[in-house]
C-alpha cells in the first residue's frame, strides 16, 4: 500500500506540472497572437488549489515573454513528456526553472501550496531609488493600494537638507477593501 503522503504529492505534483504547462502554452499562444494580429495579452486570474494565493489581474509582459520562447518551447516539449509515474526530481527542477520564467513575465510571485518558506503567490513590486542630496521627497515606492504580495522599497540618500523626505515604502491602504 502506498504513503498517503506519496499519494498527496504525486497528485499535487500532477497538478502543479499542469498549471505551468497550461500557463506557458497560454504564454505562447499570446505570443502567437501578437506576432498575428499584433493582440494584447488580456488580464486573467490564475488560481489553482497547488498555489498558495492567487495572481489576479495577471497581464504578461510580451517582451520578456518573447526572451524567453525557446525555453518556454523547450518547458512545453518537456512537460508534455509528463506521467503520474515520473521522477519528482527530474520534474521538480522544470517546475522551478518554469516558475522562475512565470515569475518574470508576470512580475509576481508564484508559490506552490506546499511551500511555507516563499511569500504567497500575489504581486511584487520593487523599486529602488538613490541620491546624493534631497531637497524634498525621495520615494522607493509609492502604492494606492495593495492587498497581497511582496513590496520592497529601497530608498538611500547621502545628504538630506531640513525638510526633506526619504521613504523605502509608502502605502495608502493595505489589504482587502
Amino acid at each position: 500500500m502506498c504513503d498517503p503522503i506519496t499519494i498527496l504529492t504525486g497528485a499535487a505534483l500532477t497538478e502543479a506540472v499542469k498549471l505551468v504547462f497550461d500557463q506557458t502554452q497560454k504564454l505562447l499562444g499570446f505570443l502567437g497572437r501578437r506576432r498575428e494580429k499584433g493582440a494584447d495579452a488580456q488580464p486573467a486570474a490564475i488560481t489553482s488549489p497547488v498555489l498558495r494565493g492567487e495572481l489576479r489581474d495577471a497581464v504578461p509582459n510580451l517582451d520578456r515573454v518573447a526572451a524567453y520562447e525557446e525555453v518556454l518551447k523547450r518547458i512545453v516539449g518537456e512537460l508534455s513528456l509528463y506521467t503520474a509515474e515520473a521522477d519528482p526530481g527530474k520534474v521538480e527542477p522544470l517546475l522551478d526553472a518554469a516558475r522562475a520564467v512565470l515569475e518574470d513575465v508576470y512580475g509576481r510571485t508564484i508559490t506552490f501550496a506546499w511551500e511555507s518558506d516563499r511569500q504567497a503567490t500575489g504581486a511584487r513590486v520593487e523599486g529602488r531609488v538613490q541620491a546624493d542630496l534631497v531637497h524634498g521627497k525621495l520615494l522607493g515606492v509609492g502604492i494606492e493600494s495593495v492587498t497581497e504580495g511582496d513590496v520592497k522599497g529601497t530608498a538611500v540618500a547621502g545628504e538630506v537638507e531640513a525638510g526633506g523626505e526619504v521613504t523605502g515604502v509608502k502605502i495608502k491602504h493595505l489589504g482587502r477593501p
